[in-house]
Parts: C-alpha cells; structure tokens; sequence
C-alpha cells in the first residue's frame, strides 16, 4: 500500500494543493501502476498455491477498483 499512497495519491494531492501541475503528476502514474502491479505479482508468487488463490479471491474488486482508478486518473 506504500505505493499507492507514495505514487499514486501523493502527485494527485499536489495537483490539488497547487504544488504541482496535472502534467507532472499524471507523468508518474504509468510507473505508479507498474510499480503496484510487480509488487503485487511478487507478493504472490512469495505464497503457496492455495494462499495466492485465496489473496486473488479475497482482493480482486479491491485490484479491480485500483486498476480503474489509474485508468480514471489517466484520462
């Protein structure tokens, strides 16, 4: 979660503080979201098969709405 709060909300607080410009912000998203999505891919591939069936079940409209949100913010 410290990447979605580092890179992903940080940049879009400060766009809405003034600190920064959307165009700076919205530059670091693409790297936000890969840096999540290997994060996300090495903690599962850390667990045994029947532990990262389980987190995959358990956080897929959780990963589902963070997916839309990059998307959203992208736009």
């Amino acid at each position: 979660m410290k990447i979605l709060r580092a890179d992903l909300l940080a940049p879009v607080n400060s766009v809405a503080r003034g600190t920064t410009t959307w165009e700076q912000a919205s530059a670091v998203l693409p790297v936000a979201k890969t840096k999540f999505q290997e994060g996300w891919q090495a903690y599962l591939n850390s667990v045994d098969a029947k532990q990262r069936e389980r987190l995959q079940n358990e956080y897929k409209t959780s990963l589902t709405n963070i997916t839309d949100t990059f998307a959203e913010w992208r736009s």
